[in-house]
């Protein structure tokens, strides 16, 4: 079975931005103290301008697609090439 890279990089972009976008939205709608920091504070390590705002929660949805697009199409376009060397065809 042949993966499409470009739908699986598509698929894991949009989970984790929709993640990354919920997830600052709830930070700046509920504001839970220490877990509001820790949570905010490790997602912002990693994605610059990340923050508990609209704005830092569309920052958060373009970077984490970005980065989980990137790494769903290598992962399918690996499948494929390991697929071809496969037992089971």
């Amino acid at each position: 079975m042949k993966l499409s890279s470009v739908r699986v990089g598509v698929a894991l972009g949009l989970t984790a931005g929709l993640f990354a976008f919920v997830i600052g939205l709830l930070a700046l709608i509920l504001d839970l103290g220490w877990a509001h920091a820790y949570v905010i504070g490790a997602v912002s390590s990693g994605y610059a301008g990340y923050s508990a705002t609209f704005s830092g929660s569309i920052l958060g949805f373009l970077w984490g697609f970005a980065h989980y697009f990137v790494f769903g199409y290598l992962l399918a376009l690996l499948y494929n090439f390991i697929g071809k060397f496969g037992c089971c065809k």
